[in-house]
């Protein structure tokens, strides 16, 4: 690999179209041996040749450091101008989740904007099974294998492009062989978020708020982590800032995001506020349609309940968790009327 010096994470993010041989071999270099395998670029041949196609027909963008190469992201156009693809994006595996690639992609889409961009889409390819979409007939109901769409705990690269505001478009099922599909991401590159209602003159959407996230200090956040994904049914999306050093984490499942942090105090839930009086015992709220349903998963796995399924005197029907910090989950949804 090619070797990297840190002394702080300050790049410059460049035209790569417009850096000397060296760097633009560099690119090539961290290209083939970040995906050297069949399904990449095997050879570092065929990584100048992706590179020199790259440059030839759209543009690319590196992240620069004191003259070496962190990072870099390669842009095509598609539909006459109008959609970009990003394609590919790599970063060195020294200073990954430093920022770098969020810089990348905000520099790709800033180009692909000022070039009449559109829409900016992408491919991610599940071709090691660590998606819910690998190892299932996909063409049985293609929506809801989109909709209910899940990392399996390896950290696919979608978690990432969801995070910067890509929405899953369409997946290619057996792009990668049998059971390894290819799953398309797009995104608005309009500021308004709305470009169709913008040129046709129809109302604007308000912009949306999509998801609440608490911020509950906890103990231990690998063993939260941990709890929330092995009890509860939650995808880990972010552990770190180190692997020998997680203090701070998110877990999701479906519309939920939790955060948790472990900074040095111990966790105060509601219900040793309220002088145990029951009354303000919750320290989250979680809508699920579906209770009785998620009552029995948990169930399945022999999760504790601090308060059993039940209709209570707030017109909700619903259960109560209590995770490894002491804090009250109620998991439920109002009553019909």
């Amino acid at each position: 690999m090619l070797p990297v010096t840190r002394h702080d994470l300050e790049v410059d993010i460049v035209d790569l179209g417009k850096q000397p041989p060296r760097l633009q071999d560099q690119a090539a270099v961290l290209l083939h041996q970040s995906f050297n395998f069949e399904l990449g670029w095997p050879t570092i041949e065929s990584a100048r040749t992706e590179l020199a196609d790259i440059l030839k027909q759209g543009f690319a963008r590196a992240a620069i450091r004191q003259d070496e190469l962190l990072g870099w992201v390669g842009g095509l156009p598609a539909y006459r101008g109008k959609v970009w693809e990003l394609h590919p994006i790599v970063v060195h595996p020294e200073v990954r989740r430093r920022g770098i690639g969020r810089a990348l992609v905000a520099a790709f889409e800033a180009e692909a904007r000022a070039r009449g961009g559109v829409t900016a889409t992408l491919g991610t390819d599940d071709d090691t099974g660590i998606t819910s979409l690998a190892d299932v007939d996909l063409y049985g109901n293609v929506p809801k294998h989109i909709a209910d769409l899940r990392d399996l705990g390896k950290q696919h690269p979608f978690l990432f492009y969801r995070k910067l505001g890509f929405v899953v478009t369409g997946v290619m099922p057996d792009a990668n062989g049998r059971g390894r599909p290819d799953i398309y991401m797009s995104k608005s590159l309009d500021p308004t978020g709305n470009p169709a209602g913008a040129a046709h003159g129809g109302p604007m959407t308000p912009p949306q708020i999509t998801c609440i996230a608490p911020l509950l200090i906890v103990k231990n956040v690998p063993d939260t982590l941990a709890f929330y994904r092995d009890q509860l049914g939650f995808e880990i999306t972010f552990q770190g800032p180190e692997p020998d050093d997680i203090f701070f984490g998110i877990v999701e499942r479906g519309g939920a995001m939790l955060l948790f942090k472990d900074v040095g105090v111990m966790p105060v839930p509601n219900y040793t506020r309220d002088i145990k009086q029951g009354i303000a015992r919750w320290d989250a709220y979680l809508h699920v349609p579906d209770p009785d349903g998620l009552a029995a998963e948990f169930a399945a796995r022999n999760v504790k309940f601090f308060e059993p399924l039940t209709n209570t005197t707030d017109d909700l029907r619903g259960f109560e968790i209590e995770d490894l910090n002491g804090y009250i989950l109620f998991f439920g949804r109002p009553l019909p009327k």
